[in-house]
Protein backbone atom coordinates (compact mmCIF):
# COMPACT_ATOMS: atom_id res chain seq x y z
CA UNK A 1 0.00 0.00 0.00
CA UNK A 2 1.63 3.52 -0.83
CA UNK A 3 1.78 5.81 2.02
CA UNK A 4 1.28 9.35 1.01
CA UNK A 5 4.74 11.33 2.57
CA UNK A 6 3.89 15.09 2.96
CA UNK A 7 6.85 17.34 3.08
CA UNK A 8 6.41 18.07 7.11
CA UNK A 9 6.94 14.31 7.41
CA UNK A 10 9.92 13.97 5.17
CA UNK A 11 11.18 17.43 6.89
CA UNK A 12 10.68 15.57 10.44
CA UNK A 13 12.54 12.39 9.11
CA UNK A 14 15.66 14.17 7.64
CA UNK A 15 16.11 16.79 10.50
CA UNK A 16 18.02 19.61 10.31
CA UNK A 17 19.69 18.53 7.16
CA UNK A 18 19.15 21.01 3.83
CA UNK A 19 17.43 19.03 1.21
CA UNK A 20 19.03 20.12 -1.83
CA UNK A 21 16.39 18.44 -4.11
CA UNK A 22 12.72 18.14 -3.42
CA UNK A 23 11.31 14.66 -3.59
CA UNK A 24 9.38 13.99 -6.82
CA UNK A 25 5.69 13.29 -6.07
CA UNK A 26 3.76 10.40 -7.67
CA UNK A 27 1.08 11.14 -9.53
CA UNK A 28 -1.78 10.10 -7.55
CA UNK A 29 -0.66 12.81 -4.82
CA UNK A 30 -0.72 15.27 -7.52
CA UNK A 31 -3.84 14.32 -8.62
CA UNK A 32 -5.49 14.10 -5.31
CA UNK A 33 -6.52 17.86 -4.41
CA UNK A 34 -8.54 18.03 -7.99
CA UNK A 35 -11.86 16.47 -7.90
CA UNK A 36 -12.50 13.60 -11.06
CA UNK A 37 -15.42 15.57 -13.02
CA UNK A 38 -13.02 18.62 -13.28
CA UNK A 39 -10.04 16.76 -14.92
CA UNK A 40 -12.60 15.15 -17.36
CA UNK A 41 -13.90 18.50 -18.28
CA UNK A 42 -10.05 19.46 -18.38
CA UNK A 43 -9.10 16.84 -20.41
CA UNK A 44 -12.23 16.84 -22.78
CA UNK A 45 -12.15 20.69 -23.08
CA UNK A 46 -8.10 20.45 -24.25
CA UNK A 47 -8.34 20.17 -27.52
CA UNK A 48 -11.60 23.00 -28.15
CA UNK A 49 -8.88 25.28 -27.00
CA UNK A 50 -5.67 24.02 -28.24
CA UNK A 51 -5.85 25.38 -31.98
CA UNK A 52 -7.63 22.92 -33.74
CA UNK A 53 -8.28 24.75 -36.80
CA UNK A 54 -4.34 25.89 -36.87
CA UNK A 55 -3.34 22.34 -37.63
CA UNK A 56 -6.30 21.34 -39.71
CA UNK A 57 -6.61 23.90 -42.18
CA UNK A 58 -2.76 23.69 -43.21
CA UNK A 59 -3.14 20.21 -43.61
CA UNK A 60 -6.00 19.75 -45.68
CA UNK A 61 -4.49 22.66 -47.69
CA UNK A 62 -1.20 20.84 -47.71
CA UNK A 63 -3.31 17.64 -49.27
CA UNK A 64 -4.93 19.52 -51.44
CA UNK A 65 -2.16 20.79 -53.26
CA UNK A 66 -0.29 17.53 -53.44
CA UNK A 67 -3.45 16.01 -54.81
CA UNK A 68 -3.60 18.62 -57.56
CA UNK A 69 -0.04 18.23 -58.12
CA UNK A 70 -0.03 14.42 -58.35
CA UNK A 71 -3.14 14.87 -61.30
CA UNK A 72 -1.15 17.69 -62.61
CA UNK A 73 2.05 15.54 -63.16
CA UNK A 74 0.25 12.46 -64.15
CA UNK A 75 -1.31 14.60 -66.91
CA UNK A 76 1.64 15.47 -68.39
CA UNK A 77 3.23 12.33 -68.25
CA UNK A 78 0.35 10.95 -70.19
CA UNK A 79 0.27 13.80 -72.74
CA UNK A 80 3.95 13.26 -73.43
CA UNK A 81 3.46 9.57 -73.75
CA UNK A 82 0.61 10.14 -76.27
CA UNK A 83 2.79 13.09 -78.40
CA UNK A 84 3.30 11.75 -82.06
CA UNK A 85 6.87 12.66 -81.68
CA UNK A 86 7.41 10.12 -79.05
CA UNK A 87 5.77 7.70 -80.37
CA UNK A 88 9.03 6.00 -82.29
CA UNK A 89 10.58 5.77 -78.41
CA UNK A 90 7.51 4.28 -76.78
CA UNK A 91 7.84 1.11 -75.22
CA UNK A 92 4.96 -0.67 -73.99
CA UNK A 93 3.86 0.67 -70.35
CA UNK A 94 4.15 -2.93 -67.63
CA UNK A 95 1.21 -3.91 -66.06
CA UNK A 96 2.75 -2.47 -62.80
CA UNK A 97 3.16 0.84 -64.11
CA UNK A 98 -0.46 0.88 -65.14
CA UNK A 99 -1.44 -0.31 -61.86
CA UNK A 100 0.65 2.24 -60.08
CA UNK A 101 -0.48 5.14 -62.25
CA UNK A 102 -4.28 4.10 -62.12
CA UNK A 103 -3.67 4.06 -58.37
CA UNK A 104 -2.43 7.47 -57.96
CA UNK A 105 -5.09 8.81 -60.27
CA UNK A 106 -7.69 7.11 -57.94
CA UNK A 107 -6.13 8.03 -54.46
CA UNK A 108 -5.72 11.53 -55.57
CA UNK A 109 -9.35 12.10 -56.99
CA UNK A 110 -10.74 9.92 -53.51
CA UNK A 111 -8.43 12.83 -51.51
CA UNK A 112 -9.90 15.99 -53.17
CA UNK A 113 -13.70 14.39 -52.93
CA UNK A 114 -12.98 13.36 -49.37
CA UNK A 115 -11.25 17.34 -48.70
CA UNK A 116 -14.76 18.59 -50.48
CA UNK A 117 -16.73 16.08 -48.72
CA UNK A 118 -15.17 17.09 -45.04
CA UNK A 119 -15.30 20.97 -46.01
CA UNK A 120 -18.70 20.53 -46.72
CA UNK A 121 -19.90 18.44 -43.50
CA UNK A 122 -17.63 21.20 -41.73
CA UNK A 123 -19.63 24.62 -43.33
CA UNK A 124 -22.86 22.66 -42.40
CA UNK A 125 -21.87 21.72 -38.95
CA UNK A 126 -20.52 24.15 -37.69
CA UNK A 127 -20.65 27.42 -39.98
CA UNK A 128 -17.16 28.24 -40.84
CA UNK A 129 -14.63 25.84 -42.96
Amino acid sequence: MLRVIGDADLDRAVGERAQPFRRRRPVGELLRGIPVTQLIERIKATPRQSGVDAIRIPMMLIAFVAAIVNLIALWQVRRLRHRSSSAWRQQPLTPAKKRSETLQLVLSVLTIALLVAEWAAHFKLKGTL
